[in-house]
């Protein structure tokens, strides 16, 4: 039999309504049965150095030291958190559903076959397996591009002018060279981005640097290729004259240009789904490697977690909710009586002063940006409290809190470091070196936070342990 009228048999089996159902049944339990052998496999694995001996003796004690044993072992179990695999299954699942009822189920089995016999062994080899991985990320992403697609023909194949021009503007794109560059140039970056940062960083910045450049550059090459291919498809229809026939059919102008945007807007959607698909894949990839002190992913020597893990686990790979310190607002009632004061105070002597709207504005801002500067400065050796509330949430799923902060001084020399020391609620006392003009970080476990979500820090312009004070500004 010739290689064509094979070909032409399969097809025929692939559109078949029996193999649709058939193929679409099997697709399902086979992602059910991987998804639940994962499942019972991660439950089953218990590693001793990483559990407490006893939750109950967790619940009952409620010290800081018990607070922060339970928060490190919250991070450390993120190792058998399946919901990214139970997420990547039910993507993986609805590809291949969308591929079978598309006419495409044995063309996607086989070219997956033909693609594992390629990547395979080149993942299993040191020196190729950074191209293996990277053309396993190419064809899925590939595969979930072309489904993606004819799923969006399909949907235009209604009887509408509109939709008959949008189902043209994907056929256009499919076709013009400029498109699939940037197509192509969208899939490699994507999967060639995680396997070429630096090994010798730490993992919380090859994270960030992968979020940073894959949103980004995802934008921009979509954003690139919106921009050309409109242009393009608008002008290349009137220079071949391809408008012309369009617009002698009953087809109204507005009919015509909204088919274009709806096209290229469906176009957009489609890179969208494949981008972002591709961003949380890899990020889910990133996060399984060894973070710095680690000899593998959420195991360190000493049995606990490193910095570079709790801080990609708490800062980087989290949803935070942000919470400023408990002071007056410029709308106070408080901050406004005295503004009030203030301005009486002044009118004494001169009864024009703030009589203006506007006038009265820059009062209460000159004011309140004093009162911020005076609240906010802490004299060498003296100490400043200040109050978060509002953090019962991290107190009741014992999550690590992250405390953000700047520290300024005179002209914030490069080469000066001070010593600042915190207390948690007369709990934790933390003394730490910090240089001037940006930002550090200092994570609280929760246990420190009172059972009303009240957190209480005091910061000392000091070493309270060597009672070291730095100098003044």
């Amino acid at each position: 039999m010739k290689i064509r009228e094979r070909a032409a048999q399969i097809d025929r089996v692939q559109r078949s309504m029996p193999f649709k159902i058939v193929a679409s049944i099997v697709v399902v339990v086979v992602a059910l049965l991987l998804s639940i052998s994962y499942w019972v496999a991660v439950n089953a694995s218990d590693d001793a150095d990483l559990r407490l001996d006893s939750d109950v003796s967790i619940a009952e004690t409620g010290t800081s030291v018990d607070a922060a044993a339970r928060a490190a072992e919250k991070i450390l179990s993120g190792r058998e958190d399946v919901t990214s695999v139970f997420l990547g299954a039910a993507v993986g699942t609805g590809v291949f559903l969308a591929a079978i009822w598309l006419d495409l189920g044995l063309t996607y089995l086989g070219v997956l076959l033909l693609g594992t016999l390629v990547a395979w062994p080149l993942m299993i080899v040191d020196s190729t397996a950074s191209w293996g991985r990277l053309l396993a990320g190419v064809l899925m992403l590939g595969l979930a591009f072309a489904a993606i697609m004819r799923l969006l023909n399909a949907a235009f194949s209604l009887s509408n002018p509109v939709l008959a021009v949008a189902r043209n503007v994907l056929t256009e794109a499919m076709r013009m060279k400029v498109t699939i560059l940037f197509i192509l140039l969208l899939v490699l970056g994507m999967a060639w981005l995680p396997e070429h940062l630096r090994s010798d960083q730490p993992l919380r910045y090859r994270v960030q640097s992968f979020l940073q450049y894959g949103t980004g550059g995802s934008f921009w090459v979509i954003a690139l290729m919106t921009l050309v291919f409109s242009v393009s498809s608008m002008a290349f229809e009137q220079r071949d004259r391809t408008i012309w026939q369009t617009v002698t059919k009953p087809i109204a102008s507005w009919q015509y240009v909204l088919g274009k945007w709806l096209g290229v807007v469906a176009l957009n959607a489609a890179l969208l789904g494949v981008s972002t698909s591709g961003v949380f894949m890899f990020t889910e990839y990133l996060r399984l490697q060894p973070a710095l002190g680690e000899t593998q992913a959420y195991e360190s020597p000493d049995g606990g977690i490193s910095e570079d893990r709790m801080i990609l686990e708490t800062q980087v790979l989290t949803a935070s909710v942000r919470v400023a310190p408990d002071e007056l607002t410029i709308d106070s009632p408080e901050f406004q009586q005295g503004v009030e004061q203030f301005i009486a105070n002044q009118r004494v002597s001169d009864p024009t002063f703030a009589t203006e709207p506007s006038e009265r504005q820059r009062v209460e801002e000159d004011l309140y940006k004093g009162y911020m500067g005076m609240r906010r400065s802490i004299p060498p050796g003296e100490g400043q409290r200040f109050v978060f509330k509002g953090l019962e949430g991290a107190f009741e799923r014992n999550e690590p809190i992250t405390l953000r902060y700047r520290i300024d001084s005179g002209s914030n020399r490069p080469d000066v470091q001070y010593d600042l020391s915190f207390s948690f609620n007369n709990d934790i006392f933390v003394v730490r070196p910090v240089g001037l003009g940006y930002t550090h970080t200092v994570t609280i476990h929760p246990g420190t936070v009172a059972s009303d979500g009240v957190l209480e820090v005091d910061v000392y312009n000091a070493h309270m342990g060597t009672r070291k004070v730095n100098p003044q500004s």
